[in-house]
């Protein structure tokens, strides 16, 4: 597990940085062209509240933001059995909206709950686990051969 921590994730965090950095300019565009068509107040707030908490993301990073990033990244690649992440078997998602509420600036413990819900489900895509030996089922062959080739001894990540 260390080695997994001091080799594996400061080499993979900066080569992934840049495109997920992508990921969330193009998710932040979604939303705000999702939001000019927004026909009734809930929704608007509910747009606004994802628009927000996406903005946050993108701002440079401090010291901070590198210490978290890489935090997160131990978390879903030297993290067996992806304890205390959406894709643990039995998730508390209360528990982990109070985490992930304190780490990240989020509009409520509510709206994060249910995002975490939300993206659980879409993860399940109909299947009953999401794990299998530590690693996310639907994660691509080539990334699941070259981040165990890299050292990573889980994958609690859909990308």
């Amino acid at each position: 597990m260390e080695r997994c921590k001091t080799k594996f994730v400061p080499k993979f965090m900066k080569e992934d940085n840049d495109k997920w950095n992508r990921l969330m300019k193009k998710t932040r565009q979604t939303i705000k062209s999702d939001l000019k068509k927004a026909k009734n107040d809930d929704e608007k707030k509910s747009l606004e509240a994802d628009l927000k908490f996406y903005t946050n993301i993108l701002k440079p990073d401090s010291k901070k933001s590198q210490k978290i990033a890489c935090e997160s990244y131990v978390q879903m690649y030297c993290n067996p059995g992806c304890l205390d992440t959406a894709f643990q078997e039995d998730a508390d998602y209360e528990k982990l909206a109070d985490k992930f509420c304190k780490k990240m600036k989020c509009p409520s413990k509510k709206w994060m709950v249910k995002l975490l819900k939300k993206s659980r489900k879409k993860l399940q895509n109909g299947r009953k686990t999401l794990l299998e030996n530590s690693f996310y089922r639907g994660l691509p062959k080539t990334k699941l051969a070259k981040i165990r080739k890299y050292g990573a001894i889980s994958g609690c990540t859909e990308q």
